[in-house]
């Protein structure tokens, strides 16, 4: 019935982690760190449980993160003994990581998606999110 298989999608995922990954370990971190240096980017969060629940990951896994990525200097906690004044912010060395993590996600893109035409890379991202929508209502 398909062409394609989950697997062959897969392999999309992979060399994106590959790319990224040759791409970022000059920042000391892996791509595991990526999409919270993305989220920080784009706004500030209250706490620890707010960026667990945007990025749908575990508390463990935030804590832990947010820890390294704070060691980095690449995060600013503020107010922590006050849990309704706490801030999770990216600094300035942390933006300027983000936005070059920015520029090597817009590069993957355009090596993938080179010599395939406009109209194509559209109906692709209408069906890709179809896609998306049908599995969060299985």
């Amino acid at each position: 019935m398909f062409d394609i298989t989950l697997d062959e999608v897969n392999v999309l995922k992979k060399a994106h982690i590959k790319f990224l990954n040759e791409h970022i370990k000059k920042f000391n971190i892996s791509s595991s760190f990526v999409n919270f240096l993305e989220a920080l980017y784009e706004q500030e969060f209250n706490s620890q449980k707010e960026l667990s629940v945007y990025l749908n990951c575990n508390k463990a896994h935030t804590h832990r993160t947010l820890l390294k990525l704070e060691i980095l200097g690449y995060i600013d906690i503020k107010n922590r003994i006050n849990p309704k004044k706490t801030t999770i912010a990216l600094t300035e060395k942390g933006k300027t990581i983000a936005k070059e993590i920015k520029k090597i996600n817009n590069d993957f893109m355009e090596n993938i998606f080179k010599n395939i035409p406009d109209s194509d890379k559209e109906k692709f991202n209408g069906v890709l999110m179809q896609l998306i929508s049908n599995a969060k209502n299985c």
